[in-house]
């Protein structure tokens, strides 16, 4: 049986698939990390739920800050891609900035000098397998902070880019130490990441 994510209808909706998984993993966590200690299993499901969203973080801040591994990636300064028109600059440059600002504010620097933007805190701690995931001491996530942050960004997003295709209305979102949201996917079901332990509470 072949496991797949659902197709997206425009360059658009590969952006709002990543903020849809992102928010799904930050309402998520709370009850996960309730019962993490009930089972290997139940730890397994906590561990993905910061994987998760971690990795949509980290996709979401190439796209705002115009970061790019690959010609091809998507770009917020490259509208006429994943907008499909002409969008003038001053209409989404705030928004980078905004990132810009919180890829710097979620820094870390090590004991031998070298800090590490948020992104590639994410890159070097769970996307790839390096040396620093076993030597380097890193402070713990700060999900509910981070997502308080980037929300009302996305949110803006959202507003002035409305999606042509977008089957249902985003709800807005909250996240605490508890909780309870039943805001759901646009219309994609939740698909699968891989591991990171960092320290924690």
């Amino acid at each position: 049986m072949l496991h797949r994510r659902p197709d997206q209808d425009s360059h658009l909706d590969t952006i709002l698939y990543e903020i849809d998984m992102f928010r799904h993993c930050s309402k998520t966590l709370a009850a996960k990390k309730a019962r993490k200690s009930e089972s290997d299993e139940a730890l397994g499901e906590y561990n993905l739920a910061i994987e998760g969203f971690l990795i949509h973080l980290r996709n979401l801040i190439a796209f705002f800050t115009t970061q790019h591994s690959q010609p091809t990636d998507l770009r917020l300064n490259h509208p006429e891609v994943w907008y499909q028109r002409h969008v003038e600059e001053r209409e989404h440059s705030d928004l980078r900035g905004k990132f810009q600002d919180f890829n710097t504010s979620h820094s870390e620097t090590f004991k031998n000098g070298k800090k590490l933007d948020c992104f590639d805190l994410i890159s070097k701690f769970l996307q790839h397998c390096t040396p620093e995931r076993y030597e380097q001491a890193v402070v713990g996530w700060e999900i509910e902070k981070m997502f308080a942050e980037i929300e009302p960004i996305l949110a803006d997003f959202e507003k002035r880019f409305p999606s042509r295709t977008s089957a249902a209305p985003v709800l807005p979102l909250t996240m605490g130490a508890i909780s309870a949201n039943t805001a759901s996917l646009r219309t994609f079901p939740a698909s699968i990441d891989l591991p990171l332990t960092k320290k924690e509470d």
